[in-house]
């Protein structure tokens, strides 16, 4: 091939790669461009006015998202805020904030995607959002801001969604209990949250089969753990152990006077109770002179860390206890605490388990002053506070307050 033609097919293809290049970086910026610059957003009656886009693709310390949100129709609703392809990334924070109030100063981070659920907005009302990431380490983030109704049902779930507070997890102050009003906490276990009510709550009371009844955990499939709100007047030792060998909590005293009171009591609701797993947890963690120490034993008297999962067997059953976890959770702790809403003035039972010492079992309760009590034997007698779970599929009546509880009814 004569030189000159050589010159002619590499300017052809160098011209050919730069129009490829342009044109590739061309619709980059274009679509840079669409998710960075102001938009406005129909979606079922929210008018959604993106600032500076709904994009966040930066690698910056700090970057910000202003958005608004207005309600255009006559009737108030609910939505939601969340984070698409979020950064799984602790060391990238953010803080929400609102000028009217609803979300002040909350901050997490990217591990978590749903910023905000169930927010009401009221008929040609807006709300104003700042969303404030903090990136210290400069890592990439790419991250889409999304907004939409929240799906809003005469459920139990939605109905306490409304009206809560919703906190994460890693904000509550296990070792020292808590006295504040209620709110959610929220944990992040499966794809739908977990929530727990904490603190001196008062609109968390069930009316159900003649019998007043606590709000405990909003499950993430939906059901609702509850605990009778007195214990019963008739005490019980749990008896789990047969000449010296644990058995399943279905084959305990305890168990056979729950039983009891389900049949005598509830059995006309029976179809509103589901069949649940109840958490006795005899993992053991340590042996120390012949004593053997359960899991729950540094959990919950040294390091303060209650967990919603079951690291030990399980029982299947349409009533049983609390766990040690569950009062933690809701603000009890290992002092003396009067104020969160499972505060009873009597001794209480939890089903789980602490040590084994000298061939016998020792279990947790929750004293007179409402703090978590260790090295329990199984054969003390103390009142019996049963807990059932309520099936997904109920609408409610009612506010939760101890005036008006929630009465529940099959869809």
């Amino acid at each position: 091939m004569r030189p000159k033609y050589k010159v002619s097919l590499i300017i052809i293809l160098i011209s050919l790669l730069c129009t490829v290049f342009i044109a590739f970086n061309y619709r980059n910026f274009q679509h840079f461009k669409e998710n960075t610059m102001a938009m406005i957003k129909v979606k079922s009656g929210l008018s959604i006015n993106y600032l500076n886009g709904n994009r966040v693709q930066t690698n910056e310390d700090t970057y910000e998202l202003d958005f608004s949100i207005t309600n255009t129709q006559t009737e108030p609703i609910y939505y939601y805020i969340k984070l698409l392809n979020n950064v799984s990334n602790s060391e990238i924070s953010y803080k929400l904030v609102n000028l009217e109030g609803i979300i002040n100063d909350l901050s997490d981070n990217l591990t978590k995607n749903n910023l905000v659920n169930m927010v009401a907005i009221e008929p040609g009302q807006t709300h104003n959002f700042s969303l404030i990431f903090y990136n210290p380490h400069k890592k990439e983030i790419d991250s889409e801001l999304s907004i939409d109704l929240a799906k809003v049902d005469s459920s139990l779930k939605s109905n306490i969604l409304k009206a809560n507070k919703v906190v994460s997890q890693e904000e509550a102050d296990y070792e020292n209990g808590t006295s504040e009003a209620s709110y959610l906490l929220e944990l992040d276990l499966e794809d739908e949250p977990t929530y727990y009510f904490r603190g001196n709550a008062s609109n968390n009371y069930v009316l159900l089969a003649n019998y007043l009844w606590r709000i405990v955990r909003i499950n993430a499939d939906g059901t609702s753990l509850l605990v009778l709100n007195e214990p019963l007047e008739d005490s019980s030792p749990i008896n789990a152990s047969n000449e010296n060998s644990l058995t399943t909590f279905l084959d305990s005293t305890i168990y056979q006077n729950l039983a009891n009171f389900y049949d005598e009591n509830l059995k006309d609701v029976d179809e509103l109770i589901a069949n649940a797993k109840y958490c006795t947890d005899d993992n053991a963690q340590s042996e120390e002179e012949g004593t053997i120490f359960y899991l729950p034993n540094t959990r919950i008297f040294t390091n303060f860390a209650p967990v919603a999962t079951c690291p030990g067997t399980t029982s299947t059953a349409k009533i049983g206890l609390l766990t040690a976890d569950d009062v933690m959770f809701a603000g009890g702790t290992t002092i003396a605490n009067k104020s969160y809403y499972l505060y009873t003035p009597s001794i209480w039972w939890t089903m789980t388990l602490q040590k084994k010492e000298n061939g016998q079992y020792y279990y947790i309760g929750v004293d007179e002053n409402g703090s978590l009590l260790q090295d329990q034997l199984e054969t003390n007698t103390y009142r019996i506070r049963p807990a059932i779970t309520l099936i997904k599929k109920l609408s409610t009546t009612g506010v939760g307050t101890i005036e008006d509880p929630f009465v529940v009814k099959a869809m």
